[in-house]
């Protein structure tokens, strides 16, 4: 989320309120405050947060990435930018457990795909290995 030389700080918001719509929140703020922000529950309103995002001066080529199902096997990330975050989300699920990042920090995930984990964490304990899984 972060690199010393691209972005030193990372806000999280929700990314609808409790009645479902768009949440209230002060997007120019939020805007310039961090270099890379992190929406949960934002799957059905990225659309929406992207227009905000760039009427408050980020930029429409900014990364995004749309991460569903994040250290599970049926992990999926999609890239795409604040101009097409909207329907980049189209064929993620409904309801899919979907954190979606903004950042300059997101342009590195080519780099680092080769080091992703994609097995299970093995533990040796006693001369034998253990996986350990996310029951979910």
């Amino acid at each position: 989320l972060t690199h010393r030389r691209l972005a030193r700080s990372v806000a999280f918001a929700t990314g609808h309120d409790s009645s479902g719509e768009l949440a209230d929140v002060d997007w120019a703020a939020l805007s310039r405050g961090s270099e890379v922000l992190v929406f949960y529950m934002a799957q059905r309103r990225i659309g929406q947060i992207a227009e905000r995002l760039i009427e408050a001066g980020r930029p429409a080529d900014e990364s995004v990435a749309l991460t569903s199902n994040a250290t599970c096997p049926d992990q999926d990330v999609r890239l795409a930018t604040l101009a097409t975050a909207g329907s980049a989300v189209a064929g993620i699920p409904a309801g899919a457990a979907t954190l979606i990042l903004v950042g300059p920090t997101i342009a590195l995930r080519p780099l680092l795909a080769d080091w992703q984990q994609t097995e299970p964490m093995t533990v040796q304990t006693g001369g034998t290995d253990q996986r350990l899984r996310v029951n979910g």
